[in-house]
């Protein structure tokens, strides 16, 4: 199977396994902000040739190449949230038979204030999956960190701290 992960800046993509097992991988900096809108196939089918894959395995695509102004738009599922509830869910891609957008996460606090993520998500459930982490709070380090908790192995809720942004900002002061 082949899984990408296309966020903004960057986009990583890995031939793998059933089980997970990398067997190859290309990460850079096509993000979906430098990819035009017709152009999304296009760049999939160079990474593809570039990994040396046909692009006949199953294909699952996370992150912002879901969302609004990405590729297409994969609606998000809504916190609590297992693995399974995200895959059934996805989106197909029209140019593939066996090509997906995986949808990203919302949550609401009890004061109505949202929250959301693309591809962190899918991070999630595999450290929960390959660690067996039934219960807890990860912690996904970044511009946009995430800190989740985990009950059951569902995503309950999660929220977003800007810190890369904020580093930024001040660095540059």
């Amino acid at each position: 199977m082949i899984v990408v992960d296309w966020g903004t800046t960057n986009r990583r993509v890995f031939a793998c396994e059933d089980d997970g097992t990398i067997l190859k991988r290309v990460q850079n900096s096509q993000g979906i902000k430098v990819v035009p809108q017709v152009g999304f196939a296009a760049v999939l089918a160079q990474v593809l040739k570039e990994l040396g894959e046909s692009g006949d395995q199953p294909l699952f695509i996370c992150g912002m190449a879901g969302a609004r102004g990405g590729w297409i738009e994969a609606p998000y599922c809504k916190a609590p949230v297992a693995l399974e509830d995200v895959v059934a869910k996805r989106t197909p891609l029209p140019e593939r038979r066996d090509g997906y957008l995986l949808p990203g996460v919302k949550t609401v606090s009890p004061d109505g204030t949202s929250d959301v993520m693309r591809g962190e998500e899918i991070q999630i459930f595999g450290g929960v999956s390959r660690h067996g982490i039934r219960d807890g709070v990860l912690c996904l380090p970044g511009t946009h960190s995430k800190w989740a908790r985990i009950r059951d192995g569902r995503i309950v809720d999660f929220a977003t701290f800007m810190t890369g942004d904020i580093y930024q900002a001040l660095e540059h002061t």
